[in-house]
């Protein structure tokens, strides 16, 4: 089962390190940190409140790391932080094995390589934390992104969504294993400045399917993404319990 889920996050990286920016520019100014998850067929505009004009104060990275050892998975026990040499080194297998693969449509292969370029050089500069499997082999997952201007990840957040937008069903081949992947953006309450979540459906061969449900959001110069992976469809509840989390971190973190 471990496997299983290792695997589903070295896809959710390989689709959605977009690096939190689709161009050169906008990856120079901010840090990639972690995945969120796959694309929107029938996507909705992302929830939003008013942004304010006056420049975030940069966060320091020990105040990051504090935010997410703050939260708890399923066995109410902090999230572990991911050591920067564990995450670059998931990336580089997900690149060896995507680097064989065929994938369809074919527009989207690009996206996905360019994206695994751009997050192999930022996998050591954010925050990514994780929780224990719960009774049922579920885990959660939370990462944090920061940015040297508020403008620099408003424009990340939305060159992400659109390009997960262009690529939200896929076939990916990989040696005799077949992974199809499917996504869909769920109504999400506004959480910050924006928000969207995303439901992501994989499925491998005849066997069961592995459900990667993501709330991410933005704000005080900040993305935020929280994810679930598991074999159990998640609902509503789940949702809402993973937007309070991404809410938490883009806030201080108490003494």
């Amino acid at each position: 089962m471990k496997k299983s889920f290792v695997t589903s996050c070295a896809l959710a990286v390989t689709l959605l390190l977009t690096g939190c920016g689709g161009s050169n520019e906008a990856a120079s100014d901010a840090r990639f940190s972690a995945p969120s998850d796959a694309a929107s067929s029938a996507a909705e505009a992302p929830s939003t409140k008013p942004t304010t004009t006056a420049p975030p104060e940069l966060v320091s990275k020990a105040e990051l790391e504090a935010r997410v050892a703050s939260l708890t998975d399923a066995l109410d026990a902090p999230l572990q932080i991911v050591p920067p040499q564990e995450a670059e080194a998931g990336v580089a297998r997900a690149e060896e094995a995507m680097g064989s693969s065929t994938i369809h449509p074919e527009k989207c292969r690009e996206m996905v390589m360019h994206n695994m370029e751009l997050g192999r050089t930022r996998a050591t500069g954010g925050l990514l934390g994780m929780g224990a499997s719960d009774d049922e082999g579920g885990v959660l997952l939370a990462a944090l992104l920061d940015g040297s201007t508020d403008d620099a990840v408003e424009r990340g957040f939305t060159m992400d969504r659109e390009q997960l937008k262009a690529c939200s069903s896929m076939t990916i081949l990989i040696g005799e294993s077949t992974t199809t992947l499917t996504s869909e953006e769920l109504p999400q309450d506004p959480i910050g400045e924006q928000s969207y979540a995303l439901l992501a459906i994989e499925k491998v061969g005849p066997g069961g399917a592995v459900y990667t449900l993501s709330v991410n959001a933005r704000g005080n110069g900040l993305i935020a993404s929280v994810q679930t992976v598991g074999t159990v469809e998640p609902d509503g509840a789940a949702q809402d319990q993973l937007a309070d989390l991404a809410a938490q971190l883009l806030e201080p973190s108490k003494p």
